[in-house]
């Protein structure tokens, strides 16, 4: 399910999606993503969403099935891509709320603010590629302004690490157990 016009992989509501199984899920995406980006997704791509299917499709049972979920959205003027996008309202509230999806099994080191060294190699720290994504999204789309955004990096094969955990001051993390909490947002 997609608009043309819309610079996402995939956009479809939780009650869709929950209907999905992985072999759909990853042919519609990936067509998808060769709309938006004129390539097509490489092996690591296919498999990092085939990973993280299971956890999400997992969420979506803990989600509202009226909310919205888009994969993969190009913002604009970039070659950068969101995960996650979830659109729905609380208390009559427009709410957006931007996940970013790691498969990483831990992280090694996090001396620098910047820069992770993970059981994959070294990243960019987490919340400052998520809080990228959400000032691009907040300062370049037209609707942005009427939604009340929040900002997460769910790693959903990781175990809580609480001294990583307390690295994070401007978004929220989510660790392997933590289905619950991002269900909630908080």
């Amino acid at each position: 399910m997609y608009n043309e016009t819309f610079p996402a992989a995939l956009v479809g509501k939780v009650k869709f999606l929950r209907d999905l199984d992985e072999e759909a899920f990853l042919r519609q995406i990936s067509e998808g993503f060769y709309r938006i980006t004129k390539e097509k997704p490489s092996v690591e791509q296919v498999n990092a969403w085939k990973e993280s299917w299971k956890h999400l499709k997992d969420l979506f049972f803990k989600l509202p099935e009226d909310i919205t979920v888009i994969f993969e959205y190009k913002l604009p003027m970039s070659q950068e891509r969101i995960d996650v996008i979830f659109l729905g309202s609380s208390n009559s509230e427009n709410v957006g709320f931007i996940l970013e999806l790691k498969g990483w099994k831990s992280v090694n080191t996090f001396d620098s603010s910047y820069i992770v060294k993970t059981d994959s190699g070294e990243s960019i720290h987490p919340e400052l590629q998520v809080l990228n994504y959400l000032g691009k999204i907040k300062f370049s789309h037209s609707e942005a302004d009427k939604f009340l955004w929040k900002c997460g990096v769910w790693m959903y094969n990781m175990e809580e690490q609480e001294k990583f955990r307390e690295t994070f001051k401007n978004s929220i993390p989510f660790f392997k157990d933590d289905k619950d909490k991002l269900a909630s947002g908080s």
